[in-house]
Protein backbone atom coordinates (compact mmCIF):
# COMPACT_ATOMS: atom_id res chain seq x y z
CA UNK A 1 0.00 0.00 0.00
CA UNK A 2 2.70 2.44 0.81
CA UNK A 3 4.63 1.72 -2.48
CA UNK A 4 1.27 1.70 -4.53
CA UNK A 5 0.83 5.42 -3.06
CA UNK A 6 3.84 6.49 -3.73
CA UNK A 7 3.83 5.50 -7.44
CA UNK A 8 0.14 6.92 -7.82
CA UNK A 9 1.25 11.04 -6.41
CA UNK A 10 3.88 10.74 -9.19
CA UNK A 11 3.53 14.19 -11.85
CA UNK A 12 5.48 14.79 -14.62
CA UNK A 13 8.66 16.57 -13.73
CA UNK A 14 7.78 19.69 -16.00
CA UNK A 15 4.44 20.02 -13.93
CA UNK A 16 6.54 20.17 -10.61
CA UNK A 17 8.79 22.56 -12.09
CA UNK A 18 6.03 24.75 -13.05
CA UNK A 19 4.22 24.55 -9.22
CA UNK A 20 7.55 24.44 -7.17
CA UNK A 21 9.31 27.72 -5.42
CA UNK A 22 11.92 29.48 -6.57
CA UNK A 23 14.64 26.87 -4.89
CA UNK A 24 12.80 23.75 -5.39
CA UNK A 25 12.23 24.57 -8.86
CA UNK A 26 16.37 25.18 -9.73
CA UNK A 27 16.85 21.71 -7.81
CA UNK A 28 14.20 20.12 -9.54
CA UNK A 29 15.60 21.47 -13.06
CA UNK A 30 18.90 20.24 -12.10
CA UNK A 31 17.77 16.33 -12.62
CA UNK A 32 17.79 15.85 -16.42
CA UNK A 33 21.21 17.44 -17.26
CA UNK A 34 22.43 15.33 -14.67
CA UNK A 35 20.34 12.36 -15.59
CA UNK A 36 21.36 12.90 -19.44
CA UNK A 37 25.22 13.13 -18.09
CA UNK A 38 24.68 9.77 -16.09
CA UNK A 39 23.19 8.24 -19.03
CA UNK A 40 25.85 9.19 -21.67
CA UNK A 41 28.68 10.07 -20.02
CA UNK A 42 28.64 6.94 -17.38
CA UNK A 43 26.63 4.37 -19.28
CA UNK A 44 23.34 4.01 -16.34
CA UNK A 45 19.97 2.89 -17.71
CA UNK A 46 18.16 6.12 -17.17
CA UNK A 47 15.16 5.27 -18.62
CA UNK A 48 12.41 6.41 -17.16
CA UNK A 49 13.39 6.66 -13.38
CA UNK A 50 13.33 10.08 -11.61
CA UNK A 51 11.39 12.11 -14.65
CA UNK A 52 8.76 12.65 -12.46
CA UNK A 53 8.58 13.89 -8.76
CA UNK A 54 6.13 13.21 -5.47
CA UNK A 55 5.90 16.11 -2.62
CA UNK A 56 6.09 13.75 0.70
CA UNK A 57 4.33 15.26 3.94
CA UNK A 58 6.79 13.02 5.98
CA UNK A 59 10.90 13.71 6.06
CA UNK A 60 11.78 10.61 4.26
CA UNK A 61 9.97 8.06 1.84
CA UNK A 62 11.32 5.28 4.02
CA UNK A 63 12.43 4.05 6.99
CA UNK A 64 15.25 1.84 7.26
CA UNK A 65 16.00 -1.13 10.01
CA UNK A 66 19.30 -2.89 10.45
CA UNK A 67 20.03 -5.31 13.59
CA UNK A 68 23.18 -7.11 14.55
CA UNK A 69 23.90 -9.07 17.57
CA UNK A 70 25.02 -7.89 21.02
CA UNK A 71 28.38 -9.22 20.34
CA UNK A 72 28.91 -9.41 16.51
CA UNK A 73 28.95 -7.37 13.44
CA UNK A 74 27.16 -9.54 11.15
CA UNK A 75 24.51 -8.03 10.15
CA UNK A 76 20.62 -9.88 10.46
CA UNK A 77 19.05 -10.56 6.95
CA UNK A 78 15.81 -10.36 5.70
CA UNK A 79 14.87 -12.35 2.53
CA UNK A 80 12.82 -11.20 0.00
CA UNK A 81 11.34 -12.07 -3.73
CA UNK A 82 13.04 -10.61 -6.44
CA UNK A 83 16.06 -9.15 -4.78
CA UNK A 84 16.72 -11.81 -2.21
CA UNK A 85 18.14 -11.04 0.95
CA UNK A 86 19.06 -7.70 2.63
CA UNK A 87 20.52 -6.61 5.75
CA UNK A 88 17.99 -3.89 6.02
CA UNK A 89 13.69 -4.11 6.26
CA UNK A 90 12.55 -1.28 5.40
CA UNK A 91 8.93 0.88 6.72
CA UNK A 92 6.70 3.64 5.10
CA UNK A 93 5.27 4.55 8.43
CA UNK A 94 8.58 5.58 11.06
CA UNK A 95 6.03 4.41 14.09
CA UNK A 96 5.36 1.24 12.70
CA UNK A 97 9.85 1.26 11.78
CA UNK A 98 10.61 2.01 15.52
CA UNK A 99 7.66 -0.81 16.87
CA UNK A 100 9.69 -3.50 14.79
CA UNK A 101 12.65 -2.60 16.38
CA UNK A 102 11.82 -2.49 19.79
CA UNK A 103 10.13 -5.58 19.52
CA UNK A 104 13.30 -7.23 17.43
CA UNK A 105 15.20 -5.95 20.35
CA UNK A 106 13.35 -7.21 23.13
CA UNK A 107 12.66 -10.45 21.47
CA UNK A 108 16.53 -11.04 20.42
CA UNK A 109 18.85 -9.08 22.11
CA UNK A 110 20.14 -7.35 18.99
CA UNK A 111 21.79 -3.78 18.52
CA UNK A 112 19.10 -2.08 16.07
CA UNK A 113 18.74 0.83 14.44
CA UNK A 114 16.26 2.89 12.48
CA UNK A 115 17.32 5.91 10.08
CA UNK A 116 15.64 7.53 7.40
CA UNK A 117 16.45 6.81 3.33
CA UNK A 118 16.34 9.70 0.99
CA UNK A 119 15.75 8.20 -1.83
CA UNK A 120 13.25 5.27 -2.39
CA UNK A 121 14.44 2.64 -5.21
CA UNK A 122 12.79 -0.46 -7.04
CA UNK A 123 15.78 -0.99 -9.01
CA UNK A 124 13.84 0.10 -12.26
CA UNK A 125 11.32 -2.16 -11.73
CA UNK A 126 9.00 0.72 -11.47
CA UNK A 127 9.92 4.55 -12.51
CA UNK A 128 11.20 6.01 -9.37
CA UNK A 129 10.47 9.79 -8.48
CA UNK A 130 12.41 12.48 -7.59
CA UNK A 131 11.40 13.06 -3.82
CA UNK A 132 11.75 16.60 -1.40
CA UNK A 133 14.26 14.42 0.80
CA UNK A 134 16.91 14.00 -2.33
CA UNK A 135 17.30 17.73 -2.84
CA UNK A 136 17.38 19.42 0.58
CA UNK A 137 21.16 18.96 0.46
CA UNK A 138 22.13 20.42 -2.66
CA UNK A 139 23.47 19.95 -6.71
CA UNK A 140 26.42 17.77 -6.03
CA UNK A 141 24.56 15.35 -3.35
CA UNK A 142 21.48 15.07 -5.56
CA UNK A 143 23.87 14.19 -8.59
CA UNK A 144 26.00 11.64 -6.29
CA UNK A 145 22.78 10.16 -5.28
CA UNK A 146 21.16 9.73 -8.78
CA UNK A 147 24.62 7.84 -9.76
CA UNK A 148 24.34 5.86 -6.48
CA UNK A 149 20.74 5.18 -7.23
CA UNK A 150 21.11 3.97 -10.71
CA UNK A 151 23.64 2.05 -10.67
CA UNK A 152 21.84 -0.49 -8.89
CA UNK A 153 19.74 -0.38 -11.64
CA UNK A 154 22.74 -0.96 -13.69
CA UNK A 155 24.16 -4.12 -11.38
CA UNK A 156 22.86 -5.70 -9.04
CA UNK A 157 23.66 -9.20 -7.02
CA UNK A 158 20.77 -10.44 -5.23
CA UNK A 159 21.63 -11.12 -2.13
CA UNK A 160 24.57 -9.45 -1.40
CA UNK A 161 24.29 -5.89 0.37
CA UNK A 162 27.72 -5.09 1.25
CA UNK A 163 28.56 -5.38 -2.65
CA UNK A 164 25.28 -3.73 -4.05
CA UNK A 165 25.93 -0.65 -1.48
CA UNK A 166 29.82 -0.66 -1.80
CA UNK A 167 29.72 -0.46 -5.77
CA UNK A 168 26.98 1.76 -6.33
CA UNK A 169 28.96 4.33 -3.40
CA UNK A 170 32.51 3.82 -5.68
CA UNK A 171 30.42 4.73 -9.20
CA UNK A 172 28.74 7.36 -7.77
CA UNK A 173 31.81 9.13 -5.88
CA UNK A 174 33.71 8.68 -9.39
CA UNK A 175 31.06 9.83 -11.48
CA UNK A 176 30.44 13.07 -9.72
CA UNK A 177 33.82 14.04 -9.55
CA UNK A 178 33.51 13.74 -13.78
CA UNK A 179 30.25 15.49 -13.72
CA UNK A 180 31.81 18.54 -11.22
CA UNK A 181 34.74 18.63 -13.84
CA UNK A 182 32.49 19.00 -16.53
CA UNK A 183 30.30 21.62 -14.52
CA UNK A 184 33.01 23.47 -14.10
CA UNK A 185 33.79 23.75 -17.88
CA UNK A 186 30.53 24.98 -19.11
CA UNK A 187 30.86 27.49 -16.14
CA UNK A 188 27.97 26.08 -14.18
CA UNK A 189 30.04 25.50 -11.40
CA UNK A 190 33.63 26.86 -10.00
CA UNK A 191 36.89 25.27 -9.09
CA UNK A 192 36.03 25.68 -5.83
CA UNK A 193 33.30 23.15 -5.52
CA UNK A 194 35.43 20.17 -7.10
CA UNK A 195 38.18 21.91 -3.70
CA UNK A 196 35.24 21.40 -1.90
CA UNK A 197 34.08 17.99 -2.88
CA UNK A 198 37.54 16.19 -3.10
CA UNK A 199 38.13 17.39 0.44
CA UNK A 200 34.46 15.69 1.46
CA UNK A 201 35.89 12.76 -0.35
CA UNK A 202 39.11 12.78 1.71
CA UNK A 203 37.34 12.96 5.05
CA UNK A 204 35.21 9.98 3.85
CA UNK A 205 38.49 8.34 3.77
CA UNK A 206 39.46 9.29 6.94
CA UNK A 207 36.25 8.10 8.45
CA UNK A 208 35.94 4.76 6.45
CA UNK A 209 39.66 4.09 8.49
CA UNK A 210 38.55 5.32 12.07
CA UNK A 211 35.91 2.83 11.81
CA UNK A 212 37.65 0.26 10.52
CA UNK A 213 40.19 0.30 13.44
CA UNK A 214 37.05 0.40 15.80
CA UNK A 215 35.57 -2.73 14.17
CA UNK A 216 39.43 -4.06 14.59
CA UNK A 217 39.21 -3.66 18.15
CA UNK A 218 35.37 -4.72 18.53
CA UNK A 219 35.97 -8.02 16.30
CA UNK A 220 39.16 -8.81 19.09
CA UNK A 221 36.76 -8.28 21.77
CA UNK A 222 33.92 -10.31 20.04
CA UNK A 223 36.34 -13.58 18.75
CA UNK A 224 36.93 -13.93 22.39
CA UNK A 225 33.51 -13.50 23.54
CA UNK A 226 32.47 -16.29 20.89
CA UNK A 227 35.06 -18.47 22.57
CA UNK A 228 33.58 -18.92 26.00
CA UNK A 229 30.02 -19.42 27.60
CA UNK A 230 29.32 -15.70 28.83
CA UNK A 231 27.89 -16.21 32.85
CA UNK A 232 26.04 -13.16 34.45
CA UNK A 233 29.49 -11.67 35.38
CA UNK A 234 31.21 -12.38 32.37
CA UNK A 235 28.33 -10.69 30.13
CA UNK A 236 28.26 -7.78 32.42
CA UNK A 237 32.38 -7.42 32.18
CA UNK A 238 32.23 -7.83 28.17
CA UNK A 239 29.51 -5.25 27.96
CA UNK A 240 31.93 -2.99 30.38
CA UNK A 241 34.67 -3.56 27.84
CA UNK A 242 32.15 -2.81 24.88
CA UNK A 243 31.32 0.55 26.52
CA UNK A 244 34.89 1.15 26.41
CA UNK A 245 35.99 1.08 22.88
CA UNK A 246 33.04 2.87 22.05
CA UNK A 247 34.32 6.00 24.28
CA UNK A 248 37.62 5.04 23.00
CA UNK A 249 36.15 5.84 19.27
CA UNK A 250 34.79 8.95 20.20
CA UNK A 251 38.11 10.43 21.57
CA UNK A 252 39.76 9.35 18.36
CA UNK A 253 37.10 11.54 16.77
CA UNK A 254 37.55 14.31 18.24
CA UNK A 255 41.30 13.86 17.69
CA UNK A 256 40.46 13.52 14.04
CA UNK A 257 38.07 15.97 13.90
CA UNK A 258 40.38 18.64 15.49
CA UNK A 259 43.52 17.90 14.19
CA UNK A 260 43.30 16.82 10.14
CA UNK A 261 39.93 18.13 9.85
CA UNK A 262 41.08 21.76 11.85
CA UNK A 263 37.50 21.90 13.70
CA UNK A 264 35.43 20.77 10.94
CA UNK A 265 32.44 19.22 12.70
CA UNK A 266 30.25 17.94 9.68
CA UNK A 267 30.25 14.00 10.87
CA UNK A 268 29.08 15.49 14.76
CA UNK A 269 25.62 14.50 13.75
CA UNK A 270 26.86 10.88 12.81
CA UNK A 271 28.67 10.62 15.98
CA UNK A 272 25.74 12.46 17.94
CA UNK A 273 23.94 8.86 18.21
CA UNK A 274 24.92 5.59 19.72
CA UNK A 275 27.32 3.98 17.26
CA UNK A 276 26.03 0.22 18.31
CA UNK A 277 26.58 -3.09 15.87
CA UNK A 278 23.71 -2.33 14.12
CA UNK A 279 24.84 0.89 12.76
CA UNK A 280 28.43 0.16 12.00
CA UNK A 281 27.30 -2.94 10.05
CA UNK A 282 25.12 -0.68 8.01
CA UNK A 283 27.58 2.44 7.46
CA UNK A 284 29.97 -0.84 6.36
CA UNK A 285 27.65 -1.99 3.66
CA UNK A 286 28.71 1.42 2.15
CA UNK A 287 31.97 1.61 3.07
CA UNK A 288 34.07 -0.94 2.87
CA UNK A 289 34.20 -2.26 -0.19
CA UNK A 290 34.45 1.39 -2.15
CA UNK A 291 37.78 1.93 -2.21
CA UNK A 292 38.14 -1.85 -3.73
CA UNK A 293 35.74 -0.64 -6.07
CA UNK A 294 37.72 2.38 -7.37
CA UNK A 295 40.61 0.81 -7.84
CA UNK A 296 39.21 -2.02 -10.01
CA UNK A 297 37.61 0.88 -12.29
CA UNK A 298 41.14 2.55 -12.25
CA UNK A 299 42.14 -0.87 -13.45
CA UNK A 300 40.18 -0.73 -16.45
CA UNK A 301 41.77 2.18 -17.44
CA UNK A 302 39.36 4.56 -15.75
CA UNK A 303 36.91 3.27 -18.36
CA UNK A 304 33.15 2.77 -17.03
CA UNK A 305 31.80 0.80 -20.17
CA UNK A 306 34.92 -1.95 -19.07
CA UNK A 307 34.42 -1.24 -15.60
CA UNK A 308 30.71 -2.68 -15.62
CA UNK A 309 31.26 -5.41 -17.95
CA UNK A 310 34.02 -7.18 -16.03
CA UNK A 311 31.48 -6.88 -13.32
CA UNK A 312 28.54 -8.22 -15.81
CA UNK A 313 26.92 -11.44 -14.65
CA UNK A 314 29.24 -12.71 -12.21
CA UNK A 315 28.36 -14.35 -9.03
CA UNK A 316 29.09 -12.30 -6.09
CA UNK A 317 32.79 -13.70 -5.00
CA UNK A 318 33.91 -13.69 -8.99
CA UNK A 319 32.73 -10.06 -8.74
CA UNK A 320 34.57 -9.43 -5.85
CA UNK A 321 38.00 -10.89 -7.81
CA UNK A 322 37.16 -9.47 -10.93
CA UNK A 323 39.52 -7.91 -13.30
CA UNK A 324 39.29 -6.05 -16.28
CA UNK A 325 38.82 -8.07 -19.70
Amino acid sequence: MGHSRLMMARIPLDKAIEQSGQTEREMLEKVRPILDFAATEIGLPVKGSYHSYVSLERDYPVYVVTAAPEFSLDAKLWCYLVIGCASYRGYFDYSKALQYAKNLQQVESVDVYVRGANAYSTLGWFDDPILPSMLRYGEVYLAELLFHELTHQKIYLNGDTDFNEALASAVAEIATGQWLEQQNENQNLQNADIGNYQQSLQMREDFDALIAVHKSRLLTLYNAVSAVELDSDALVENRAAKQALSEQLMTDYQALKSSKWKGDDRYDNWFNEPVNNARLSGISSYRENVAMFKAMYADCGNDFARFFESLKDKQVDEALAASCH
